[in-house]
Protein backbone atom coordinates (compact mmCIF):
# COMPACT_ATOMS: atom_id res chain seq x y z
CA UNK A 1 0.00 0.00 0.00
CA UNK A 2 1.32 3.55 -0.97
CA UNK A 3 1.64 6.07 1.23
CA UNK A 4 1.28 9.89 1.18
CA UNK A 5 4.87 9.78 1.68
CA UNK A 6 5.74 7.26 -0.68
CA UNK A 7 3.40 9.15 -3.54
CA UNK A 8 5.27 12.75 -2.87
CA UNK A 9 8.67 10.85 -3.29
CA UNK A 10 7.94 9.11 -6.20
CA UNK A 11 6.52 12.70 -8.09
CA UNK A 12 10.06 14.23 -7.16
CA UNK A 13 11.75 11.67 -8.86
CA UNK A 14 9.58 11.71 -11.63
CA UNK A 15 9.78 15.70 -12.12
CA UNK A 16 13.84 15.71 -11.57
CA UNK A 17 16.06 14.90 -13.57
CA UNK A 18 20.09 14.96 -13.38
CA UNK A 19 21.87 16.86 -16.34
CA UNK A 20 25.52 17.13 -17.01
CA UNK A 21 27.50 20.43 -16.14
CA UNK A 22 30.27 21.15 -17.84
CA UNK A 23 33.16 23.08 -15.98
CA UNK A 24 33.00 26.03 -17.25
CA UNK A 25 29.20 26.60 -16.76
CA UNK A 26 27.55 28.76 -14.29
CA UNK A 27 24.35 28.05 -13.65
CA UNK A 28 21.89 29.64 -10.32
CA UNK A 29 19.07 28.31 -8.65
CA UNK A 30 15.69 28.52 -10.31
CA UNK A 31 17.56 29.28 -13.79
CA UNK A 32 16.08 27.94 -17.11
CA UNK A 33 18.34 25.60 -18.39
CA UNK A 34 18.58 23.63 -21.59
CA UNK A 35 20.10 21.14 -23.43
CA UNK A 36 23.72 21.84 -25.35
CA UNK A 37 24.42 18.80 -27.52
CA UNK A 38 27.64 19.23 -29.11
CA UNK A 39 28.88 20.39 -25.38
CA UNK A 40 26.59 17.28 -23.99
CA UNK A 41 26.10 18.94 -21.03
CA UNK A 42 23.70 21.85 -19.75
CA UNK A 43 23.42 25.69 -19.75
CA UNK A 44 21.88 28.90 -19.17
CA UNK A 45 19.01 29.42 -20.94
CA UNK A 46 18.99 33.13 -21.61
CA UNK A 47 17.88 33.71 -25.14
CA UNK A 48 15.24 31.91 -27.51
CA UNK A 49 17.58 30.51 -29.84
CA UNK A 50 17.68 27.12 -27.53
CA UNK A 51 14.72 27.30 -26.64
CA UNK A 52 13.50 23.94 -28.39
CA UNK A 53 15.98 21.96 -26.32
CA UNK A 54 14.54 23.41 -22.84
CA UNK A 55 15.15 20.72 -20.59
CA UNK A 56 13.44 22.61 -16.71
CA UNK A 57 14.51 24.90 -13.33
CA UNK A 58 17.69 24.36 -12.26
CA UNK A 59 17.31 23.07 -8.62
CA UNK A 60 20.94 23.98 -7.27
CA UNK A 61 23.40 25.91 -7.87
CA UNK A 62 26.47 24.86 -9.62
CA UNK A 63 29.38 23.73 -7.46
CA UNK A 64 32.08 26.82 -7.08
CA UNK A 65 34.62 24.29 -7.14
CA UNK A 66 34.66 21.70 -9.51
CA UNK A 67 37.91 22.46 -11.77
CA UNK A 68 40.03 19.90 -9.44
CA UNK A 69 42.52 17.41 -10.57
CA UNK A 70 39.99 14.14 -9.65
CA UNK A 71 37.28 15.48 -11.89
CA UNK A 72 38.53 18.42 -14.44
CA UNK A 73 37.71 15.90 -17.41
CA UNK A 74 34.63 14.65 -15.53
CA UNK A 75 31.52 17.00 -15.88
CA UNK A 76 29.30 17.69 -12.55
CA UNK A 77 25.84 16.80 -12.77
CA UNK A 78 23.10 19.60 -11.18
CA UNK A 79 19.13 18.43 -10.77
CA UNK A 80 16.42 20.58 -12.94
CA UNK A 81 12.75 20.03 -11.97
CA UNK A 82 10.66 19.60 -15.72
CA UNK A 83 7.13 19.89 -13.99
CA UNK A 84 5.87 22.33 -11.61
CA UNK A 85 4.66 26.36 -10.77
CA UNK A 86 8.30 28.41 -10.59
CA UNK A 87 8.44 32.31 -9.93
CA UNK A 88 9.94 33.74 -12.72
CA UNK A 89 10.57 37.34 -13.28
CA UNK A 90 8.13 39.14 -16.05
CA UNK A 91 9.18 41.44 -18.68
CA UNK A 92 8.74 45.03 -17.83
CA UNK A 93 5.68 46.46 -19.33
CA UNK A 94 3.97 43.24 -20.07
CA UNK A 95 0.46 42.22 -18.99
CA UNK A 96 0.28 38.40 -17.99
CA UNK A 97 -3.17 36.23 -17.60
CA UNK A 98 -4.41 33.53 -16.30
CA UNK A 99 -2.86 30.09 -18.82
CA UNK A 100 -1.47 32.48 -21.28
CA UNK A 101 1.47 31.20 -23.26
CA UNK A 102 5.27 32.31 -21.68
CA UNK A 103 8.09 32.37 -23.42
CA UNK A 104 12.33 32.55 -23.06
CA UNK A 105 12.81 35.98 -21.90
CA UNK A 106 16.38 38.49 -21.68
CA UNK A 107 17.71 36.06 -18.83
CA UNK A 108 17.37 32.95 -17.58
CA UNK A 109 14.92 33.90 -15.04
CA UNK A 110 12.78 35.81 -16.89
CA UNK A 111 9.58 35.17 -18.94
CA UNK A 112 8.24 37.27 -21.88
CA UNK A 113 4.55 36.96 -23.71
CA UNK A 114 6.42 37.59 -27.00
CA UNK A 115 6.27 34.57 -28.81
CA UNK A 116 9.87 33.10 -29.87
CA UNK A 117 10.88 32.61 -33.52
CA UNK A 118 10.78 28.96 -32.83
CA UNK A 119 6.98 29.08 -31.19
CA UNK A 120 8.65 26.76 -27.97
CA UNK A 121 6.91 28.52 -24.92
CA UNK A 122 7.99 27.23 -21.79
CA UNK A 123 4.92 27.26 -19.23
CA UNK A 124 2.14 28.87 -18.87
CA UNK A 125 0.79 31.88 -16.41
CA UNK A 126 -0.66 30.36 -12.94
CA UNK A 127 -3.56 32.46 -11.63
CA UNK A 128 -6.43 31.21 -9.66
CA UNK A 129 -10.06 31.66 -11.76
CA UNK A 130 -11.01 35.29 -11.19
CA UNK A 131 -7.27 36.63 -10.35
CA UNK A 132 -6.58 39.78 -11.97
CA UNK A 133 -3.86 39.97 -14.59
CA UNK A 134 -0.07 40.58 -13.34
CA UNK A 135 1.17 44.01 -14.71
CA UNK A 136 5.15 42.76 -14.66
CA UNK A 137 7.51 45.89 -13.45
CA UNK A 138 10.72 43.64 -14.57
CA UNK A 139 10.73 43.16 -10.81
CA UNK A 140 8.17 40.89 -10.00
CA UNK A 141 7.88 37.41 -10.15
CA UNK A 142 5.18 35.00 -11.42
CA UNK A 143 3.76 32.05 -11.22
CA UNK A 144 4.63 29.85 -13.92
CA UNK A 145 3.70 26.41 -14.55
CA UNK A 146 6.31 24.80 -16.23
CA UNK A 147 6.04 21.80 -18.24
CA UNK A 148 8.76 20.03 -20.44
CA UNK A 149 8.02 18.47 -23.59
CA UNK A 150 10.37 15.99 -23.58
CA UNK A 151 9.67 15.39 -27.17
CA UNK A 152 9.65 18.31 -28.61
CA UNK A 153 12.95 19.09 -26.39
CA UNK A 154 14.91 16.41 -28.22
CA UNK A 155 15.40 14.65 -24.92
CA UNK A 156 13.97 11.56 -25.13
Amino acid sequence: MTTSQNTLYSEQVLNSMMWPLASDQDVNEGDMIYFDSGADSVKQLDDQANDDHFCGISEEQSPTNISTASNIDRPDWIKARKLGIFWLYGTAGQTYTRHQKVYVGADAQRVTNVPSLSGNHVGYIYLEYGQSPIQADGLTRIPVIIHVNEEAAKLS
